[in-house]
Order: structure tokens, then C-alpha cells, then sequence
């Protein structure tokens, strides 16, 4: 009531107005200070990043379970249709002699693909949604975004196709660590080809979702952050 006397009610809708502007140029100057943030972290740092719940593992790499050795024998097997040759004796008996020493290895690696895929899609999915969030305080507040959120489902298409091929990688190197190499030493080489595969795939991802970011969304927060502060200018004239 006080605020009523001292200022007519148009004069506090704009300040009302104006106030909602400032609070967007807000969030969207800290939104594009989020992509440098995020990808200055090494793998150390993202060791300490929780993925969210809507991270499902459905990786098979658990030698215990009911089904685990039909379903690695599928998947050995299309491997070795991919690979599309066959080792010779000599090669059979020179992975038969090492491995053994090469799965002790590969089960420290797979356990690092599984925390490694665990916090990378956390670290994705929680930009989508930061990018989510700004959308909707932004139409809220008048302004246009059907752009940005084009930018942001095109970013979750990315982000599926990285949890995709990262989920994968893992696969291959719990079926690398829990097959009989040496029975199937072809076996052996065809999975480890298919995860050299995978591996690139993965890194291929990671880089598509970086470049995104940085070459089309920041721009696109960037342009949003000049209307918007164009916008609290004026409003506050």
C-alpha cells in the first residue's frame, strides 16, 4: 500500500517488468560461462559429478547372471561378422599367450568406462537441462526462444547418441574382461576391434556435443543476453 502511494501502478509494472529482465541477463551471462566451466574439468573432477536418475545402466557385465553367456556368445558373435577375417594359427596362438595379462588390464579399464559414462552424461544431461530452465524463464519474461530450444532438443539427439555409443564401449570391455579368450581367441580379437571402433565413436561424440555448445548455443545465449539487456535498458528509461 505504501508502494501504491508513492508510485502510480503502471510506473510498478514496469519496475516489476524491468526487475524480470535484470534477473535473465543474469542467467543467461552464467549460462554462458557454463560451457567453458564444464569442459575445463578433467577426468579427475568429473569423478566427483553424479549423473542424474534418468541415467540408466543396462550394460550385461555381471559373468553371474542367468543370461550373461548367451548374450556375450551373440554379441562375440557379430563381432566376428563385423571384423569380416580370421586369425591365423600363429595369431590364435599369440593372443592365447597374452590375453590373460591383456584382461586383467581391460577389467581396470572397464570399471573407469563405467564411472567415466556415468558422469559425462550426468555432466550433458544437467546442461540440458540449465538450457531447459533458461528457456522457460526467458518466455516467461516475453522473449522469443524458439531457436534456442530448436538448439536444445538437437543438443539431447547428441547427448542420446553419446550415451548410446558410450554405453556400448562399456559393453565391449566387460565382454573383453569376461570372456574365455582362450578358447575363442578369435573371439577375443574381434571384440577388441569392435571396442577400437566404439572407442573412436564415443570420442567423436563427446567432440560433437563441445562443438555444438560452443559454436551454436553460446552464440545463440549470447544474442539472447543483448536482447534481453537491451530490453532492461529500455525499460528502465
Amino acid at each position: 500500500n505504501t508502494l501504491m502511494l508513492k508510485y502510480p501502478k503502471q510506473e510498478i509494472n514496469n519496475m516489476t517488468k524491468w526487475a524480470r529482465y535484470l534477473f535473465l541477463a543474469v542467467f543467461v551471462v552464467s549460462l554462458l560461462r557454463l560451457g567453458a566451466v564444464t569442459f575445463a574439468q578433467d577426468a579427475t573432477e568429473e569423478s566427483n559429478t553424479s549423473a542424474d536418475s534418468s541415467v540408466v545402466d543396462q550394460v550385461k557385465d555381471d559373468p553371474s547372471a542367468a543370461d550373461y553367456q548367451s548374450k556375450l556368445q551373440e554379441r562375440i558373435s557379430k563381432n566376428k561378422e563385423a571384423l569380416k577375417s580370421s586369425l591365423t594359427k600363429t595369431q590364435q596362438t599369440r593372443v592365447k599367450a597374452r590375453c590373460k595379462l591383456a584382461q586383467v588390464k581391460v577389467k581396470v579399464v572397464n570399471d573407469k568406462v563405467k564411472t567415466f559414462k556415468t558422469n559425462r552424461v550426468g555432466v550433458y544431461e544437467k546442461i540440458a537441462k540449465k538450457l531447459t530452465d533458461l528457456s522457460t524463464k526467458l518466455k516467461n519474461g516475453g522473449v522469443e526462444t524458439s531457436e534456442l530450444d530448436t538448439q536444445i532438443t538437437q543438443l539431447q539427439t547428441l547427448i542420446t547418441n553419446f550415451q548410446t555409443d558410450v554405453s556400448e564401449l562399456h559393453q565391449h570391455t566387460a565382454d573383453l574382461a569376461n570372456m574365455n579368450c582362450q578358447t575363442d581367441p578369435s573371439g577375443f580379437k574381434a571384440a577388441l576391434e569392435a571396442l577400437r571402433t566404439e572407442r573412436e565413436s564415443v570420442a567423436n561424440d563427446s567432440k560433437a556435443i563441445r562443438s555444438y555448445i560452443t559454436d551454436t548455443i553460446k552464440p545463440t545465449l549470447s544474442t539472447l543476453k543483448t536482447s534481453v539487456q537491451s530490453s532492461t535498458k529500455s525499460e528502465g528509461n
